[in-house]
Formats: structure tokens, C-alpha cells, sequence
């Protein structure tokens, strides 16, 4: 969804002797007639300042094409009466103040809504990058010698942490190959067969299939899944609608699976595909440049480049994070300062908020921590029941960045045992430990 912001913004710095205040007022209002017209006829427009003068431009293919300001004539006279009132009301004199109500360019107000995604946008994962590139190109050979019967796509599978990117580079290389239909489904509706045949059913030759979450697929279904795969065809078994088992032809499509544990699916399964990419944790650089063009692409401000490094550093090296949390946050809290561009004090307000710290923690890891640290070395039982929380979420959602960044250490009896590091963050932080 796109959105428009109304913002009131201070010029500062000395008067200027060439521009008078009342060239702000027209300026303005070019401004909201620019944005009128080019909302109605979908052109992009700009004014220029020349002399304390506007020109009127319109850019397109062609080229620039000047306008005059008589095509704006009768909107420019209307607004001009309202903002002489609307400046003497709210701020004296008009020609004395130097606020400026000001129009905003068009801006995305959700943090996912960006085009069709390609593989150039993928950043931080050279070796997936490379696996992908060499199939794609074998894949585009074989289509260009072979058309009349095209080559099918894949499977690949696609393994590595939550939120590093699997899903984004199965869309990128969807987009590649050029398949006209997307199929998403998640693995654990997968298991119904009714989905299962569904899906399978509906694809065509210009599908890609995507499932999610490909570790939560039943043991059934996966065998079910490496005959479709392997065989392009489906078993129906016999029963109340069927006396005899029957048997339905699959088509040609393409199909990725996703996964956060590569080892759940079957032995059969994961050799049955024809590329694995494994996804890792990113480098900062690489976060503070993803973050940048996410932003760049959505039109949302900063500040400096110390904006894009605090919202990268404080993501625990995922992409997810660092996207759909911090920048997310960040220009939510710009927008309720009524600001059009993010300040470092609006990323430190919305992560205060958030209570992620300078390391990425946020309450649930410094929970974890201050359970170590007053009660010593614990089992994972003990630590799930203080946190009031599953042991499969405190060992799959908690502990894997703790342990990576040695803020937590394992002994040889799985006690999990707080370091020095972890105790200096606490303490740090100004974490209120429970005595």
C-alpha cells in the first residue's frame, strides 16, 4: 500500500538575499499542483528554481518538455489565498516565517512491498549465487536448443536459519526462470492429503511450487512427494469413490522446498534433488547494504550511513530482522515524529522500545541469560521451565545465536553454563537481575 505524509519542516541557515519568503509559498504550491497533476495523468513531474522563478517540467522518453505556469494557473490562485491564511494563522506573518508545509514524494508504507525480486538483489550468499547461476545457465541452454520439449527446473532445495533469505532467493530464481504461476504452501498443511493432491494436481508446465517449512512434512508425504518428483505421476489408492487404484500424470513444473533442518527430510528426498543451496548468517557489511537498498527501493530516508549500521548490527545477522523489525520500526517511528527521513534517534527510540540492545538481544536472550547467571550452570529442562517456555523453543529460537556468539557455552553434560561475555553484557546493559 502506498501512502502520502503531510510533514512541517524547518529551514534553517540564514536568509538568503535572492529568495524572498513569498517564493517558499509559490513554491509550495507548484509543489502540490506537481503532485496533483501527476497523480491524475501518472507523469513525472519536478519544478526547478531559476531566479526566484519556477519552471514547470515534465519528464517522460522523449525527453524534457518545459511547461509554463498558466497550465496550473487557476489551481496555483486558489491554493495561494488558502496558504496566505493558513501561514498568518498558524505562524504570523507569512513573509517573516521560515516554515514550509511540504508535500511528500510518494513512499511505500510497508516494508515488503517492493517489485519482483532478481538475483542481483541477493546479497551475502556467494556461494547460493553461484550454484543458482550455473543452473540457471545450463537450464536456459537446454531450453534454446530444446523448445519443443522444455527442460524442467530443478528441484532444489534450499537449507539455513530462520529469516536468511530462502524464501526471498526461491522468488528471485522463480522470476528467472519465468514461470507465469507461483504456488506457496507450508509444510505442515502439506501433510493433509488433500492438499498434498491439490497442489500437485494444479500445477502446470509454468509453475514453480515453493514449500516452506519443508521439515515439518510427514514421513508419508515426503514418500509421496519423491514419487511425484522422481515419477511425474500420482497413485490414487482405491476406496469409497474408486474401485481401482488409478494413476494421474503430474506436469513439468518446477519445485523448490525450504528448511531450517535439511536432516528431517528423508535420505531419498534430499538426494533426489538436483542443487542444494545452504544458507548462513550475514556479515554486517553485507546487512548494512541489504538494509540500504531495501530502503532505497521503498523511499524511505535516512539520515547517515550510522542509521543503516545500527539497524544491521542489532539483526543477530538476519535479514528478516534486520528488514521486518528494525528498519520496519524505525520509519514507524519516524513517520509518528512526523518525520519523512529516519534519524539515528528514531532507530534508538524504536529498538528501546523493542528492547533490542547494542548486540541484538532483546528480552527473551537476557531472560536467558540472567537464569544462568544466578542459578549457575543449568540443564535445558531446568532453563525452559524458569522461562516459562517449550525446551524445543528455548534450544531452536533462544540458544543458537547465545551459543554462536559465546555469550553461552555447552559443557559435556549439556549444562548450559553463562560466559564472561554474557555476564559483561548483562551488566552492561544495566539489566535489572533478579536477586
Amino acid at each position: 500500500m502506498m501512502n502520502k505524509t503531510w510533514t512541517i519542516c524547518e529551514l534553517n541557515g540564514p536568509k538568503s538575499d535572492s529568495v524572498r519568503n513569498e517564493s517558499f509559498i509559490n513554491t509550495l504550491i507548484i509543489t502540490l499542483c506537481e503532485q496533483y497533476i501527476s497523480s491524475t495523468n501518472r507523469l513525472k513531474r519536478y519544478f526547478v528554481h531559476k531566479n526566484d522563478g519556477v519552471s514547470f517540467v515534465k519528464l517522460n522518453s522523449d525527453g524534457v518538455i518545459r511547461f509554463g505556469r498558466h497550465h496550473i494557473l487557476k489551481i496555483f490562485l486558489t491554493l495561494q489565498k488558502f496558504f496566505v491564511k493558513f501561514f498568518t494563522k498558524n505562524h504570523g506573518d507569512y513573509r517573516k516565517s521560515w516554515r514550509v508545509l511540504m508535500f511528500n514524494q510518494t513512499c511505500a508504507s510497508d516494508v515488503n512491498h517492493i517489485q519482483k525480486i532478481k538475483l542481483s538483489d541477493i546479497i551475502g550468499q556467494p556461494q547460493v549465487i553461484r550454484i543458482l547461476e550455473l543452473n540457471l545457465q545450463a537450464y536456459d541452454s537446454i531450453r534454446k536448443t530444446s523448445p519443443a520439449t522444455p527442460p524442467q527446473f530443478g528441484p532444489g532445495l534450499f537449507s539455513g536459519p530462520s529469516g536468511t533469505g530462502k524464501t526471498m532467493t526461491v522468488k528471485g530464481t522463480h522470476n528467472v526462470i519465468g514461470n507465469s504461476k507461483f504456488i506457496a504452501v507450508n509444510g505442515v498443511t502439506l501433510s493433509k492429503k488433500a492438499e498434498f493432491f491439490s497442489t500437485m494436481i494444479n500445477a502446470d508446465d509454468e509453475t514453480s511450487v515453493f514449500i516452506d517449512e519443508a521439515q515439518a512434512i510427514d514421513k508419508k508425504t515426503q514418500q509421496l512427494l519423491l514419487t511425484a518428483i522422481s515419477e511425474r505421476k500420482l497413485y490414487v489408492p482405491a476406496g469409497d469413490f474408486n474401485a481401482e487404484r488409478y494413476t494421474i500424470s503430474l506436469a513439468n513444473f518446477a519445485l523448490f522446498l525450504a528448511t531450517t533442518d535439511e536432516y528431517c527430510l528423508i535420505g531419498a528426498l534430499r538426494n533426489r534433488m538436483r542443487f542444494h543451496c545452504r544458507f548462513d548468517y550475514y556479515q554486517i557489511e553485507d546487512l548494512i547494504e541489504i538494509v540500504k537498498k531495501r530502503a532505497d527501493a521503498l523511499q524511505w530516508q535516512y539520515e547517515s550511513e550510522e542509521v543503516l549500521e545500527i539497524i544491521a548490527k542489532r539483526a543477530k545477522g538476519t535479514p528478516r530482522l534486520a528488514l521486518e523489525t528494525n528498519l520496519h520500526h524505525s520509519w514507524s517511528q519516524a513517520v509518528r515524529n512526523q518525520r519523512n527521513i529516519i534519524t539515528v534517534q528514531d532507530v534508538y527510540e524504536a529498538l528501546g522500545i523493542l528492547q533490542i540492545d547494542e548486540e541484538g538481544l532483546d528480552q527473551a536472550d537476557r531472560s536467558y541469560l540472567d537464569v544462568l547467571y544466578r542459578y549457575g550452570a543449568s540443564p535445558l529442562n531446568v532453563i525452559s521451565s524458569r522461562l516459562s517456555k517449550p525446551e524445543s523453543t528455548v534450544s531452536r529460537v533462544i540458544e543458537p545465536y547465545l551459543i554462536r556468539n559465546d555469550f553461552v557455552i555447552k559443557d559435556k553434560h549439556s549444562l548450559r553454563i553463562i560466559t564472561s561475555k554474557g555476564k559483561a553484557h548483562l551488566e552492561k546493559t544495566n539489566y535489572k537481575i533478579s536477586k
